[in-house]
């Protein structure tokens, strides 16, 4: 599975010697090579079109966008010119914001790992071999290793000598861009390996600003909740958050992802707050109006629909109160998910209350 789009330089080499395509469809995905080789092989920018396209971008991100693609195909901008502050590849809803390095030029796709491995790979013998790995890497123990470089011997032991440093980020801005890819194919797992690799990176020292700091923790949130980790996701908002606020900047853009993480722990009443803010700052942002209302239907269930229960029939039957109350109990008392996964210990939390108070509610009318 390609990671990374092919640089100009890359399909320049192929196309000088096509024998290369076995290693080109190893770094780039099977079958790349052939798009690159066939007669309607696509155009790819050099550097100086992507300097180019930058200053274009800032005046009319629309308009020079659209005349990008028209040369280099369909998302050709978004693929390769994507950067804190651009119009894309999705600031609103559920998608991750990709993070390149402003200070100075993006390494070249594919080409940080292929260095990184050259760099820790001793010079063959005349006549030797070449190393290759036995194994194509399985992406759980890519995940470990990222979460552990020091596990990188026992990776290379498993799968070859240079394999971990092929594997591994090369630093915190080619493992952003790795992860907004892999977040695009719906590969979460490896997403957020690598979303969390660069915040490790920003952690230990990389320079980077507050915005992009805070854009790769709320990446590590927003793939958290793809992978129904909504605990675990809200936490990551709240740090963004904290981020945010401590350097006086805006939180709406984290605002609307803690609200979907709340609806999901079935905490109506913080998702209706956080979706209130987010509208105070963009009030025509319709994924927000949608989830506002959903907030509010929720806050409001009626008792009975609570419980289950037919008005008509408890009227008939009340006793049919208790049974109502003892099954959502035998659901949602705490004590019975003592043990369960974190979502929903939480979720028992704010769901249960809720069973109480509708069961005080309705004794009080049909059993009193």
């Amino acid at each position: 599975m390609a990671v990374l789009p092919p640089t100009k330089d890359d399909v320049d080499m192929l196309i000088a010697d096509p024998s290369l395509a076995d290693q080109f469809d190893e770094v780039f995905g099977l079958g790349t090579a052939s798009q690159f080789l066939g007669p309607s092989s696509p155009l790819l920018p050099d550097d100086e079109d992507l300097e180019l396209l930058r200053e274009l971008l800032a005046r009319d991100p629309e308009l020079y966008a659209n005349q990008f693609d028209a040369v280099y195909g369909s998302g050709a901008a978004k693929r390769y010119m994507v950067h804190e502050g651009s119009p894309f590849p999705g600031s609103e809803g559920d998608e991750v914001e990709a993070l390149v390095q402003s200070s100075a030029a993006p390494t070249a796709p594919g080409q940080a790992r292929e260095n990184a491995a050259a760099a820790e790979e001793p010079a063959a013998e005349q006549g030797a071999p070449s190393s290759e790995p036995a194994l194509e890497p399985d992406p759980e123990d890519i995940e470990l290793l990222m979460e552990d470089p020091s596990l990188a011997a026992q990776f290379d032991q498993m799968y070859g000598d240079g394999a971990a440093a092929i594997a591994l980020p090369a630093d915190l801005w080619e493992a952003a861009s790795r992860g907004a890819h892999f977040y695009k194919n719906g590969q979460y797992s490896q997403a957020l390996a690598l979303f969390r690799f660069a915040v490790r990176a920003a952690d230990s020292g990389t320079e980077v600003s507050v915005e992009q700091e805070s854009t790769l923790v709320l990446n590590v949130a927003r793939t958290m909740a793809r992978l129904s980790r909504f605990s675990d996701a809200l936490t990551q908002c709240q740090n963004a958050q904290q981020m945010l606020r401590k350097a006086g900047y805006s939180e709406t853009k984290v605002l609307y992802t803690a609200a979907e993480a709340r609806m999901q722990l079935c905490d109506f009443e913080g998702a209706r707050r956080d979706a209130n803010e987010v509208l105070r700052a963009d009030p025509g942002r319709k994924e927000a109006k949608e989830l506002l209302v959903n907030c509010i239907q929720r806050v409001n269930e009626r008792s009975y629909t609570l419980l289950g229960l037919d008005p008509k029939e408890l009227e008939r039957d009340p006793s049919g109160l208790k049974k109502a109350y003892r099954a959502q109990c035998r659901i949602w008392h705490p004590d019975r998910h003592a043990s369960s996964p974190k979502d929903a210990q939480v979720r028992a939390g704010f769901v249960f209350p809720r069973i109480q108070k509708a069961f005080e509610e309705l004794s009080a009318t049909h059993l009193s």
